[in-house]
C-alpha cells in the first residue's frame, strides 16, 4: 500500500515579489498560498473571513479572498513613494482543513518608486527638447510632468527661470487635476536673444512629504531681435532667368500682416501681389503642417494664395508671388524690420 502525506503549508508566490524596488504606489499586495486557505462561502460572509497580512509601516484598506488560496489587499490611499514596506503572514494560520499550518513567519519587502521628474514639453509643442535650444518664442510656457501626485506649493517653490547675470524672473503656476504636471508660465514674457536656465530642484515634494529623487535643469536662448537674413533672387542679381517669386527669410518668427504692408517692390508689376506660401525656416516642431485649400492661417484666417499654411507662430520665410522680372525689395519702415 502506497499514499503520500499532505505536504507542507506554505506561501507558494507574492505580488510584489521580495525585494522589488520602483513599485507603482497604487499596487495590490497580493499573497499566493499552495492550498486552500478559507473555505468557499457565500458574498455575505466574506467579510468574516481572515486577513493574513500585517504591514510596517501600517497600511489601512480592504483586504479580499479572491478565491480560497489567493488574498489580495487594496490600500485606501496611495502608498508613500520612496517608502519599504515589510510584509508578514503570521505563523500558525492552518489551511482550510486545518491539517497543516505555517510552521514560521513568512516575511517579504518591496519599495515604492520615489516621486520623479518624468518628462518635459514646451507649451509649443516640442517635447523633451535638448539642453542648449534656441529659438524660444518670448511667450513660451513649459510644462513639466511628475511620476506621481506633486504637493503644489513646494514644487512651485522649487522652479525657478533665471536670465544670464540676472534675477529669476516671475513665474505663474497651472496644475493639472491630478496634481501630476505643472505649466509654468513667465509673468512678463522672455526678452530677445537672452539666455535662460530653467531649474527644478530636487527639493520638490510629492503629497506624501517625499522629495524627487533628483532636479531638472534645462538651457536656452530666445528668438534674435527682426532682420532679414537672405532674400532670393539677391540683390542686383540679373540674366539668371525668368521667376515669378520673391523669397524673404527672417532671423526670428514675424507677424504676417506687419510683413505684408511693408513691402514694395519697383517698379511696380502688374496685379495685385499676395503671398501664396509660408515656410518655417526655424524648426516649427508638429505644429507645422499644408493643405491644399485656399488662404493663409496664421493665428487666425487671412486671404492669401493657393494653399493654407498652420505654423503655429513660427513665420520665418515668405514667398511673394508676381508676374515680374528679378526687383528690389526696400521697407517702408526700417524700425519694423532690422538689416
Amino acid at each position: 500500500l502506497q499514499f503520500d502525506t499532505v505536504g507542507e503549508f506554505q506561501v507558494s508566490q507574492t505580488f510584489p515579489a521580495n525585494g522589488t524596488t520602483d513599485v507603482s504606489s497604487d499596487a495590490v499586495i497580493t499573497a499566493i498560498f499552495n492550498r486552500p486557505v478559507v473555505p468557499l462561502v457565500i458574498a455575505e460572509e466574506r467579510d468574516q473571513l481572515p486577513n493574513p497580512l500585517e504591514f510596517n509601516p501600517p497600511i489601512s484598506g480592504q483586504g479580499e479572498w479572491v478565491n480560497t488560496s489567493v488574498f489580495a489587499f487594496r490600500p485606501d490611499t496611495p502608498l508613500r513613494g520612496g517608502t519599504s514596506y515589510w510584509v508578514t503572514i503570521k505563523a500558525g494560520l492552518f489551511d482550510a482543513l486545518e491539517e497543516t499550518q505555517l510552521s514560521e513567519d513568512y516575511t517579504w519587502v518591496f519599495s515604492t518608486i520615489s516621486p520623479r521628474f518624468q518628462s518635459f514639453e514646451l507649451g509649443s509643442g516640442r517635447r523633451n527638447p535638448a539642453n542648449d535650444t534656441g529659438n524660444i518664442l518670448l511667450d513660451e510656457s513649459f510644462i513639466i510632468h511628475f511620476s506621481q501626485q506633486m504637493d503644489e506649493a513646494r514644487t512651485e517653490a522649487a522652479i525657478s527661470l533665471t536670465p544670464n547675470g540676472k534675477a529669476p524672473v516671475s513665474l505663474s503656476a497651472e496644475w493639472n487635476e491630478e496634481d501630476t504636471s505643472v505649466t509654468i508660465t513667465p509673468v512678463e514674457g522672455l526678452e530677445l536673444q537672452t539666455g535662460y536656465t530653467l531649474i527644478l530642484e530636487a527639493s520638490a515634494q510629492s503629497s506624501d512629504g517625499n522629495s524627487l529623487a533628483e532636479g531638472f535643469t534645462w538651457r536656452f536662448t530666445t528668438i534674435p531681435p527682426p532682420s532679414v537674413v537672405y532674400i532670393s533672387p539677391p540683390e542686383g542679381n540679373r540674366g539668371q532667368g525668368y521667376r515669378s517669386e520673391l523669397y524673404i527669410q527672417f532671423a526670428s518668427p514675424m507677424m504676417i500682416d506687419s510683413v505684408k504692408e511693408r513691402i514694395v517692390i519697383t517698379p511696380e508689376p502688374e496685379g495685385e501681389i499676395q503671398p501664396s506660401r509660408i515656410l518655417a525656416g526655424l524648426d516649427a516642431g508638429p505644429g507645422w503642417r499644408t493643405h491644399g485649400t485656399g488662404g493663409i492661417s496664421v493665428r487666425e484666417s487671412h486671404p492669401g494664395g493657393c494653399q493654407s499654411v498652420e505654423v503655429r507662430r513660427l513665420i520665418t520665410l515668405i514667398a511673394i508671388a508676381a508676374q515680374i522680372s528679378p526687383a528690389k525689395i526696400v521697407s517702408e519702415n526700417q524700425n519694423d524690420i532690422g538689416r
